[in-house]
């Protein structure tokens, strides 16, 4: 083999080990930028974490007077939208605590709800003259979709009138949780004469402005037997303003 070429070949050589050992700081550099990525990520998460438990801890004491003795954290997450959830448990009971709202005397809010909606429909023309019973209330947070019943804890500053008063605040500036909190209402009425259209519902969104959803589901009194017939079911969708009728 002739000089040059060796010449040649210790070249390439040279060459090749030198991009041999670039590849190797390359991932090296990768794999500890990975890895330093991934424990800023666990510090931003520990962080939030320790944030919500403290806000959690505070909130208990200040709206159920609960002290830290009442009540133990089971599980607590933060998911890819930085949205952190608190599972606790208190009175051998499961709840969620998660962004200033929580599934925690639920059952408070929905009867109370019960009543007020109740005052609404005896407002309300449309229900003139019909017996009239609310079949179930429902509510939520739309953001937090995985979870049921959440509540602002903005309702247990007072009442349900003063809560529904802040969602009907006429500057404008509402809360981010009172916007995406929303209300859902089921209700069944007996009438001689069920009306034929439903678009009057519509107008219900002006007492109920986080009202989502109203199902009613209309019977008559069959005059022979005296028993209640089925005519048809009004869905009231106010996001699309649509009723859907199933007859």
């Amino acid at each position: 083999m002739k000089d040059t070429e060796k010449t040649t070949l210790k070249s390439i050589g040279k060459i090749a080990l030198f991009v041999i050992i670039l590849a190797v700081i390359f991932v090296v550099i990768t794999l500890l930028a990975v890895a330093d990525r991934g424990r800023e990520r666990r510090k931003q998460r520990e962080e939030r974490l320790a944030k919500q438990r403290e806000e959690f801890c505070a909130d208990m004491k200040t709206y159920f007077g609960l002290e830290e003795s009442d009540y133990a954290i089971v599980s607590e997450e933060s998911d890819s939208s930085n949205e952190c959830h608190l599972c606790f448990t208190c009175g051998g009971q499961n709840y969620i605590y998660s962004n200033r709202c929580t599934d925690y005397k639920a059952e408070v809010f929905r009867e109370e709800a019960r009543s007020w909606f109740e005052g609404v429909i005896a407002k309300t023309e449309w229900f003139a003259g019909m017996e009239t019973e609310i079949l179930k209330i429902g509510n939520g947070v739309e953001y937090l979709s995985q979870y049921e019943n959440l509540i602002p804890l903005a309702y247990f500053k007072g009442t349900l009138d003063s809560f529904f008063s802040e969602l009907l605040s006429e500057d404008g500036r509402r809360k981010d949780y009172l916007n995406n909190f929303y209300m859902t209402c089921e209700v069944q009425i007996t009438a001689s004469e069920v009306p034929n259209s439903a678009g009057a519902l519509l107008q219900l969104k002006d007492s109920i402005p986080c009202l989502k959803t109203l199902i009613v589901h209309c019977y008559r009194v069959d005059p022979e037997t005296g028993e209640k017939v089925f005519v048809k079911k009004y869905s009231v969708d106010y996001a699309s303003r649509e009723v859907a009728v199933n007859e």
